[in-house]
């Protein structure tokens, strides 16, 4: 699938549980699952990386309509929740 600035995103659980696993001591990783798995939704605000490379997603979370638990997680998850932004590989992301 081809994604574009601005485009509504989710992160798959399954995918982001497979890459935590891979490295468990990845504050990053947790905080990730912990966001998938609550579906917060995300706007892609940059793409990175060129031909032959997979893309990096710079995604800013959509706070129009969280639910109390996404709302909570995003408390609990810390400076992402602060800063609002992160940067994920393609793999991870599925169209909202």
């Amino acid at each position: 699938m081809t994604f574009a600035r601005g485009d509504l995103v989710t992160l798959d659980p399954d995918k982001v549980r497979e890459r935590a696993a891979a490295r468990p001591a990845c504050l990053e990783n947790a905080r990730k699952l912990a966001l998938a798995d609550a579906g917060v939704t995300f706007r892609i605000t940059e793409i990175k990386g060129g031909a032959g490379s997979v893309p990096l997603f710079l995604v800013r979370v959509v706070d129009g309509d969280l639910t109390v638990e996404q709302e909570e997680v995003l408390e609990r998850v810390g400076p992402i929740a602060q800063v609002g932004e992160l940067l994920c590989r393609q793999a991870v992301v599925t169209a909202h």
